[in-house]
């Protein structure tokens, strides 16, 4: 029959790491609180609408193909923005990876350590458990299971503030793009902007000026004085 403590495993120290496309985990990367609704302002002659929705299956190839249908009859501009590039490449989206990383680098530094001395405690044990005596083997029996406890503790807390933190960061990243699109729209005329379709043409696809636009704003945050 093994001894209690023999039973327990410690996980080996691992680096933190957060991945861009982890930020994006909740369905539908760009939302409106009018969501499935396209807003329009009229000023003079132009029409000026967008529409950030996450559309999928045949239901978006139908929308598309009579959208489109329209768009030859009464003139429509329309932009196409790639989700997955925004949350890949964006100024904003890299910021915030490198900020949760030098976040939790110091937990994730600690842990390790403890991680790395419950192991040598637990290689000693295993190694020279007989031949120690009854009194010196408890203490490092419950020394042992006392940081198997406080490492089950800290890997809990740091993942569960780990998503935490992803979820605000993804909240800011989707703000400031949102809010780039519909300055694009805006100012380009756009009636309708997607992000998610079938097939995108090169003339309607707008996410390097999206990105172009994120990467200035970021920029001009960083210097408020330029």
């Amino acid at each position: 029959m093994g001894c209690r403590w023999s039973r327990v495993r410690i996980s080996p120290p691992r680096p933190l790491n957060i991945e861009l496309a982890e930020l994006a985990e909740a369905p539908g990367f760009f939302e409106t609180e009018n969501m499935g609704k396209a807003t329009y302002t009229t000023g003079g002659t132009n029409r000026c609408g967008y529409l950030m929705r996450f559309f999928s299956g045949a239901c978006l190839a139908i929308i598309l193909v009579v959208v489109a249908d329209g768009a030859v009859a009464q003139g429509l501009k329309i932009g196409y923005v790639d989700p997955s590039r925004i949350q890949n490449e964006s100024a904003t989206a890299r910021q915030a990876l490198e900020n949760m990383k030098k976040e939790f680098a110091p937990r994730e530094e600690e842990l390790s350590k403890l991680q790395k001395r419950a192991a040598d405690l637990k290689g000693e044990l295993d190694k020279n458990a007989n031949t120690m005596q009854p009194d010196e083997r408890q203490a490092k029996e419950n020394t042992f299971a006392n940081m198997a406890r406080q490492i089950q503790q800290m890997q809990q807390n740091l993942g569960e503030d780990i998503e935490l933190r992803k979820r605000e960061e993804f909240g800011r990243v989707v703000s400031e793009a949102n809010a780039v699109i519909k300055q694009i729209a805006e100012s380009g005329n756009y009636d309708l902007i997607v992000q998610e379709v079938a097939f995108a043409g090169q003339r309607t696809d707008i996410t390097d000026q999206v990105l172009s636009e994120m990467a200035k704003r970021l920029g001009a945050k960083g210097n408020p004085g330029k």
